[in-house]
């Protein structure tokens, strides 16, 4: 039993000392990566100048899914566009196993920004399943920061 306990810890542990990645989405996506059906892999939020998506990458199959996160920042220069980031799970195959965003939730703290908690998977390679978790991905336009985190 004891034995038990320790690797569920162990892994635990492991998956959450995997940091979240998050990086500039220049040359890293194109529109054939939004995942089907559009209508329930995108949402924006504050009068539309943040947007989500989540991308298939299809392969590999057990972590094709990433998150794309375009939003104006407060000191938007129209010539410059939007901003654009990518949020993917760190370690083996880079993206998530699955990503959903019917359950999301979402709220602001204007010290913080705009959190969204996304139910998501990962895929460890080590057990050889996926584990159920929530992707809080919070936007700061104040100073451009996207940050992710799992749980």
């Amino acid at each position: 039993m004891r034995t038990i306990l320790f690797i569920l810890l162990l892994v635990a542990n492991t998956l959450s000392a995997q940091a979240e990645i998050v990086r500039d989405c220049e040359g890293e996506i194109t529109i054939n990566l939004l995942a089907e059906p559009w209508e329930n892999n995108t949402r924006t939020f504050a009068n539309g100048d943040v947007r989500i998506a989540v991308l298939d990458y299809w392969d590999p199959a057990n972590a094709a899914f990433r998150l794309a996160v375009m939003y104006l920042p407060n000191d938007y220069i129209e010539a410059e566009g939007r901003a654009c980031k990518v949020v993917s799970a760190g370690g083996i195959g880079d993206g998530y196993n699955m990503l959903s965003l019917d359950g999301l939730k979402a709220s602001y703290d204007p010290t913080r920004g705009l959190a969204l908690m996304i139910d998501a998977e990962k895929y460890d390679y080590d057990a050889g399943r996926a584990i159920p978790g929530t992707v809080t991905v919070v936007i700061n336009r104040a100073t451009s920061q996207v940050q992710a985190s799992f749980r």
